[in-house]
This record gives C-alpha cells, sequence and structure tokens, in this order.
C-alpha cells in the first residue's frame, strides 16, 4: 500500500493529482491497492472540480483507508 502526505495548497494539490495518478498507475501494475485519505476540505473540491474523485478511492480517515484497501495492516497502523 502506497502512502501519499499532501499539504494545503493549491500548487501542492496539483502535484498531489500527477503524483497520485503515477502512484495510481504503478499500483494497478503491481496488482496493488491505492487510495487517498483524509484529504483536506481544498483537495476534496479540487479532485471533485477536475473529477478525480471518480478516478482516486477517496476514504475520510486513513484508518477507513487501511480497513478497506488493507485489513491485515491495521493492527500495525495501530502501533503507530
Amino acid at each position: 500500500m502506497h502512502m501519499l502526505v499532501i499539504e494545503r495548497s493549491v500548487g501542492n494539490a496539483v502535484l498531489a493529482t500527477v503524483s497520485g495518478r503515477i502512484a495510481l498507475k504503478s499500483s494497478q501494475a503491481q496488482g496493488k491497492a491505492f487510495g487517498l485519505a483524509a484529504l483536506q476540505p481544498l483537495l476534496l473540491d479540487i479532485f471533485a472540480v477536475s473529477r478525480f474523485n471518480i478516478v482516486f478511492q477517496l476514504f475520510s480517515t486513513v484508518r477507513e483507508a487501511f480497513s478497506k484497501l488493507a485489513p491485515f495492516a491495521l493492527e500495525e497502523l495501530d502501533r503507530r
């Protein structure tokens, strides 16, 4: 499972979108799950306008993402 941490700015939102597309393609090629979690409201708006919310699996929290995409890793997440 890939994790991408994103700051709060429009420039970083664009970078996140491009980076996310690359990570998504890489994950799909390797047969791995990919999703984005805990996005700030600005990023959610940008993803909605650009319709990337259709391309990516979006989750409200990191825990929700792990429970859906990598339930076997929840115990490790809880230890952190």
